[in-house]
């Protein structure tokens, strides 16, 4: 399974994150900064248009734009790749415009984040593509 984390690549959550889905085989995660990601004038560009992803995982509170609008950018870019989303929200009303604009699944952030369950979603989104 090929995964993109957008996010704070060289972060805690970047190398927990990747450490727990790398623990399991057969899923390979390549990591990236918003900017890298929305960035025209990168060439090639990150990722590689031609690059198959089973998932996309966005860690919200790295973009440098409103989350709303990130989802729709990335959903904009990949409309058929499943899109996890992690912020630190904690309420329905600001989870539900991030679904509402494309996230097929939200996850919380913070010291709680069980590994099984990252396993179980990533692995669920990514046999729905």
């Amino acid at each position: 399974m090929e995964a993109l984390y957008i996010g704070g690549a060289q972060t805690p959550i970047a190398t927990t994150l990747r450490g727990i889905l790398h623990s399991v085989e057969g899923y390979h995660v390549s990591a990236i900064t918003p900017h890298q990601f929305f960035d025209s004038e990168i060439s090639p560009p990150i990722p590689p248009t031609n690059l198959k992803l089973d998932v996309i995982l966005a860690e919200l509170s790295r973009f440098k734009m409103q989350p709303v609008a990130a989802v729709r950018a990335l959903r904009q870019r990949y409309p058929e790749t499943p899109l996890l989303v992690m912020h630190y929200y904690d309420r329905a009303p600001l989870i539900s415009p991030l679904i509402n604009a494309g996230a097929d699944h939200y996850l919380r952030l913070g010291s709680n984040i069980a590994e099984q369950k990252v396993i179980e979603t990533v692995s669920a989104l990514a046999e729905t593509d």
